[in-house]
């Protein structure tokens, strides 16, 4: 029981550290490289992969918005 606070209190904290996020279940990495970046760059970020979780026959990706790098 301890295990699952620790981990829940972990997983609020970084949600409050981190930007934006976008998940979207794709079986073509592509494609869902191309959504994520759609959602992000309406908020002037762009996506960086965070995490991908396998469901079944699925895989659902994690996407955080993050601000865009400058030169």
């Amino acid at each position: 029981m301890r295990r699952g606070w620790l981990y829940l209190a972990l997983t609020a904290g970084l949600a409050a550290c981190s930007g934006a996020s976008y998940t979207t279940a794709d079986a073509n990495l592509e494609a869902a490289n191309q959504r994520a970046q759609r959602y992000c760059s309406g908020r002037d970020e762009t996506a960086q992969l965070e995490q991908v979780r396998h469901d079944g026959d699925s895989n659902i990706q994690v996407y955080r918005c993050v601000a865009a790098a400058t030169q």
